[in-house]
């Protein structure tokens, strides 16, 4: 692999940016990693080893003239669209930026406009995408024919979000930020919706959009689905894939159960996922395409294909973006 490896910038030292670097340093790639204040730098080298410059992302771009030419942005979610800006417009050509990049319609624009400008590759990194479990899925459906259906929840622990430190900002837009996971999987295996009817009841205190959500429709690809969710009742990410031959299974999403026409019996498939059990499930995959040479062939989620799929998330969610 280290034909293509080149000098990667990490933007953060919390728990996302430990994980990347946990695959770069497996990759042999080099790396240089950038923090904020000195009290998380500090405790970033103490529990990694680590070394990391402090000032942020901005003053590491005032003091280097030469930069990187590819960068992992996993700073916290509302610095996610600054730091992806100051890079791109630094000329860093090729960025990978967790979910979900940014929390507007208006960052969106204005970072579409700055890549355009500046010949700058952005990805979105949504690592279940590259599960072994979904990998795996997508083989044996191609070898069924195809889908015929798709069924999937978004189910989100109420009583655990509202005790995390989010800023109520972000726990508002909480589709975006968290279960865009799950319909941002959906998307890639059938296509986005070409017609969808979405149904919004209740709402929590944290947030105020809603908390049941009902919803089917017609993906661009031909492809019936249906999807259910309610935040305030028990539940779990899943996703259901029908054929004419197997229903799959992913729930837990790093996991593939089968079930055979004719057969009332769930059975656990085999997947050889040894990599997603040393690494953070589907983070070295998705690193190892991020730094190959054609990210977007080997399935990472393209800015332009992430602002089509806002909109879509939007109107699931009644979140206003």
């Amino acid at each position: 692999m280290s034909n293509y490896i080149k000098q990667v910038l990490v933007a953060g030292t919390g728990y996302m940016a430990k994980e990347y670097i946990k695959v770069l340093k497996a990759l042999k790639a080099e790396y240089v990693v950038i923090g904020n204040r000195a009290e998380s730098v500090g405790r970033f080298t103490e529990e990694t080893g680590e070394q990391a410059y402090v000032g942020g992302v901005e003053h590491y771009i005032s003091e280097h003239k030469e930069l990187p030419e590819c960068a992992i942005v996993a700073v916290s979610h509302g610095n996610l669209y600054q730091a992806t800006k100051a890079l791109a417009e630094a000329g860093v050509k090729k960025l990978l930026v967790e979910k979900p990049g940014v929390i507007s319609f208006r960052e969106m624009e204005d970072l579409l406009h700055i890549a355009d400008q500046k010949k700058t590759e952005i990805y979105i990194g949504y690592n279940r995408r590259f599960y072994q479990s979904v990998r795996k899925a997508a083989e044996l459906i191609a070898q069924d024919g195809g889908l015929q259906l798709v069924a999937y929840e978004f189910t989100e622990w109420a009583h655990v979000v509202e005790k995390t430190p989010h800023p109520d900002e972000m726990k508002q837009k909480w589709f975006l930020l968290n279960s865009t996971h799950v319909a941002d999987l959906v998307f890639y295996l059938t296509g986005r919706p070409r017609s969808l009817t979405a149904q919004i009841a209740g709402g929590l205190e944290w947030h105020k959009a809603g908390s049941i959500y009902t919803g089917c429709g017609v993906t661009e690809r031909d492809i019936p689905f249906v999807y259910q969710a309610d935040w305030s009742a028990p539940g779990r990410w899943g996703v259901e894939l029908l054929t004419a031959k197997h229903r799959f299974y992913l729930r837990p999403l790093e996991k593939l159960q089968i079930q055979e026409i004719g057969s009332v019996k769930v059975e656990e498939y085999p997947i050889e996922d040894d990599v997603d059990r040393q690494y953070k499930a589907g983070l070295y995959e998705e690193t190892v395409a991020f730094l190959s040479d054609d990210p977007a062939g080997k399935g990472l989620c393209t800015l332009e294909e992430h602002h089509q799929n806002m909109a879509f998330y939007q109107e699931i969610s009644g979140e206003v973006y």
